[in-house]
């Protein structure tokens, strides 16, 4: 008689053996199985877990197929004994090893290549739906047969793969913004499933919303050097960084840590309407459309006064100079004048006008973007020195001779030498 064992069938799960080593290996997670036999000449046969089980067995027909039980305990190699039996009573003995195993694969892997977002959820960082995802597992007896992984739903129907060498899959996770659930599971070639693993994955396609703004006073400054006030939120994955820039293309700006505050300096020039340009960027780099505030730059101020003239009713004529500058100004017939696009700083005015005594007001502070106002100035006629002798004829002694004009309150006297004088006549 010869026989060859070509199966054993478990229930549940029935699996194909698995060449290890270059010999078939049969694996279980069932105690009822079903042997398969071919044999030529086989009339009669009989089967046990042991030398002496299949020795005090009964002898039966011979069957292509039949049912055994597998011994109970713990997982691990078990050992079927058959015996065949021909016409001629001539038999002939094998055996066929089988390995029970009812534990599920351990030490699953299911992980992502995803970032952690501000929130500390984890976010797709590509922009093509696509996810790698880590897979592997761990059993000891009859090795893992495969895995399955699914997108937003439990794996039932998906058939089972081999994993891979790399111990890592591209997956397409699509690209509907939110939460998404990556599911897996593991089965070994005993038939034994895991429990699902799960891990989350977020999409997040959308860049952040932001605004700039300048602090100002009336939507004015005087400084190169102004405060902005940054505000900026991301509804997926947070915020991360920053650009400004006085410029709307963003020429040479650079990136940023995200901050609310923020000294800057404004564009140099003339003064005028100055714009801070600012856009905002998420943890995954998407980019908010770009925002901007403006501010008037007012670096200078002025000085504005009146001047009026002793004794007239027309004040036009006198000039109003800053002491140092070349450049000054004539007041109007009412007597105003003004000066305007003066740096900050302190000055000094020089008041000139023919016949009257010159006038210098200071130090006056000018403030950026104010006109100083100045205190009316009242200009007195200029008065001049008379001088002459007066001698006694005869005499060498010519002190004490009266001189008066006929103005009152100018009356004095000579020298001993005849001289005299009027001062601020």
């Amino acid at each position: 008689a010869q026989r060859v064992p070509l199966a054993l069938i478990g229930g549940g799960v029935l699996l194909p053996a698995h060449k290890v080593d270059g010999e078939a290996k049969y694996h279980t997670n069932a105690l009822s199985l079903k042997v398969q036999f071919t044999a030529s000449g086989a009339v009669r046969m009989r089967t046990g877990w042991s030398e002496g089980e299949v020795a005090a067995a009964a002898w039966e027909a011979f069957a292509v197929e039949k049912p055994v039980t597998v011994p109970s305990g713990a997982d691990g190699e078990r050992t079927l004994y058959i015996e065949l039996r021909d016409q001629c009573g001539l038999t002939r003995s094998y055996t066929s090893g089988v390995t029970v195993d009812t534990t599920a694969p351990s030490n699953g892997v299911l992980s992502t290549d995803a970032v952690l977002g501000a929130d500390g959820k984890p976010y797709l960082s590509s922009k093509d739906g696509q996810v790698t995802v880590r897979v592997g597992a761990e059993d000891a007896l009859s090795g893992v047969d495969g895995y399955r992984v699914t997108v937003d739903k439990a794996p039932t129907t998906e058939a089972y793969t081999v994993l891979p060498g790399s111990g890592s899959v591209v997956l397409s996770v699509g690209n509907t913004e939110g939460a998404h659930t990556i599911h897996a599971d593991y089965r070994d070639r005993a038939g034994n499933v895991t429990a699902a693993l799960t891990t989350e994955v977020n999409i997040d396609a959308t860049g952040p919303t932001g605004t700039v703004a300048i602090v100002s006073k009336g939507g004015q400054t005087s400084s190169l050097y102004v405060d902005l006030t940054l505000a900026a939120s991301d509804a997926g994955s947070g915020m991360r960084e920053m650009m400004v820039s006085n410029d709307a293309a963003f020429a040479g700006a650079q990136w940023e840590a995200y901050v609310t505050a923020r000294r800057w300096l404004l564009s140099d020039g003339e003064d005028g309407v100055r714009t801070v340009y600012a856009k905002f960027r998420d943890v995954l780099l998407n980019e908010s459309a770009p925002g901007s505030a403006t501010v008037d730059l007012i670096t200078k101020g002025g000085l504005k006064g009146k001047v009026t003239l002793s004794g007239k009713s027309d004040h036009s004529g006198t000039t109003v100079g800053i002491a140092g500058s070349p450049t000054p100004v004539v007041t109007t017939s009412n007597g105003e004048y003004a000066f305007t696009g003066l740096k900050e700083g302190s000055y000094t005015l020089v008041l000139t006008h023919a016949g009257y005594r010159e006038v210098q007001v200071g130090p006056l502070t000018v403030l950026a973007g104010e006109d100083t106002p100045v205190s009316d100035v009242v200009m007195s006629v200029s008065k001049g020195i008379i001088t002459g002798k007066a001698m006694l004829a005869g005499e060498t002694e010519h002190g004490g001779i009266i001189v008066s004009l006929n103005t009152p309150g100018y009356t004095t006297q000579t020298g001993s030498d005849g001289l005299y004088t009027f001062l601020d006549v």
